[in-house]
C-alpha cells in the first residue's frame, strides 16, 4: 500500500471581483477550481500548465500563504490524516516546519539587507531550532556545505553571490526546518551553477531531507 503523505481533495481558490463605492462582489476569478491529487512519500510530482493557470496559487494554498476557498488539504502526520485548512493558528504554525517553498526567483526571495546568517538564523529561532547561537551557526554551515558553498559564505550579503549561488542558498534554506517541501520552479537549464546539486550521500549526511517535492513549471 502506498505511503500517502499529502492529499488534495477538490481544492478551490476564488478571488472576489468587486465594483462600486460599496465594493459589492459581482463575481469571482477562479484561480484554482476543484484540484485533487495524491502524493506518496518520496515521490516527485510535476504540475504542468500554461502561465496563469493557477500552479503557483495552488502551491501557496498548500504552504498556507493563501487561504483556500474550499476543499481539503490532508497531510499525514503520525499515521493520521490532518486537514491543514481546519487547523487552528497554532497547529498551522507548527506545520510550517514540515511544508516549505522554494521561490522561483532567487534575486527577490533573499532579503538584500540581511546576510545569509541572519536570513537563516531568524526562522530557526522562531521555530526553536538550536538551543544556542553556536548550534544554529553550526547547522547553517552544514546546510551550506550540502550545496557546495563554504561555511564562511554565511557572512555575505545576497548581492555578493551569483544567480546560481543564490538559487543554491534558497534550495538549502528549506532544509533547516522541515521534512516536506513545496518547490516552485521553472528554472532554465543554466540557472544552477555547474556541480551545485549535492550528491545523495551529502544530502543524507547533512540531516533532514524533504519527503515531497512538487515541481510547478
Amino acid at each position: 500500500m502506498a505511503d500517502v503523505i499529502l492529499e488534495l481533495q477538490d481544492v478551490q481558490k476564488y478571488y472576489p471581483i468587486v465594483k462600486g463605492a460599496f465594493h459589492q462582489v459581482v463575481g469571482h476569478v477562479k484561480a484554482v477550481d476543484g484540484v485533487s491529487l495524491t502524493l506518496n512519500r518520496g515521490e516527485t510530482l510535476g504540475l504542468v500548465g500554461e502561465s496563469g493557470c493557477g500552479k503557483t496559487t495552488l502551491g501557496k494554498c498548500i504552504v498556507g500563504l493563501h487561504e483556500a476557498t474550499g476543499g481539503k488539504i490532508l497531510y499525514t502526520l503520525n499515521d493520521e490524516k490532518r486537514d491543514l485548512l481546519s487547523m487552528n493558528k497554532k497547529e498551522r504554525f507548527a506545520m510550517k516546519r514540515r511544508i516549505q517553498m522554494v521561490f522561483q526567483d532567487p534575486y527577490s526571495s533573499l532579503n538584500p539587507s540581511q546576510t545569509i546568517l541572519q536570513a537563516f538564523d531568524e526562522p530557526m529561532q522562531i521555530h526553536g531550532i538550536g538551543k544556542t547561537r553556536a548550534e544554529r551557526i553550526e547547522r547553517i554551515a552544514q546546510l551550506l556545505e550540502t550545496v557546495q558553498l563554504p561555511a564562511d559564505y554565511m557572512n555575505r550579503f545576497p548581492h555578493e553571490f551569483s544567480g546560481g549561488q543564490r538559487q543554491r542558498i534558497c534550495a538549502c534554506h528549506v532544509r533547516e526546518s522541515g521534512n516536506a517541501c513545496m518547490r516552485r520552479t521553472g528554472f532554465r537549464a543554466g540557472c544552477f551553477d555547474s556541480g551545485s546539486d549535492p550528491e545523495p550521500d551529502e544530502r543524507s549526511a547533512a540531516g533532514k531531507e524533504p519527503d515531497i517535492c512538487v515541481y510547478c513549471a
